[in-house]
């Protein structure tokens, strides 16, 4: 079992996230901003648990399709400091290979995902 919130986030929240790319889509509707935003912190969470529930409990097709599941998402808002981390977790998971790095990088994951999580809480209200 992992220890969640044991990672130290060394990067400023800034750069945690960028929501260049979803600014560009949106064509400057802040209205699609704040959707895409409400969308992140509604379901990140949820998906960052499933992973960790399925290290959990061994389930590794279960931690490779939430890694799966999470890049677009990652990729629209930014989040490139996870990108990597995904892909090893993905890849490793799906593969059986060095089992024994998954639960350090998925602490990561999930300790990086709440931090933004709680920046967009704070940012969601400039697009209201």
């Amino acid at each position: 079992m992992i220890m969640i919130n044991k990672y130290v986030i060394q990067e400023q929240q800034g750069s945690l996230y960028n929501l260049a790319t979803i600014e560009e889509i949106s064509g400057g509707s802040r209205e699609f901003m704040r959707d895409m935003m409400q969308l992140f912190i509604e379901t990140m969470p949820k998906l960052a648990d499933d992973m960790v529930n399925s290290l959990n409990s061994g389930n590794w097709a279960g931690v490779k399709s939430v890694a799966h599941q999470v890049k677009p998402t990652m990729e629209l808002m930014g989040v490139t400091s996870l990108k990597d981390d995904v892909v090893v977790i993905e890849k490793n998971a799906q593969n059986l290979t060095d089992l024994d790095i998954i639960p350090a990088l998925v602490e990561k994951f999930y300790a990086v995902i709440q931090k933004i999580v709680e920046a967009l809480k704070t940012e969601i209200k400039f697009y209201l």
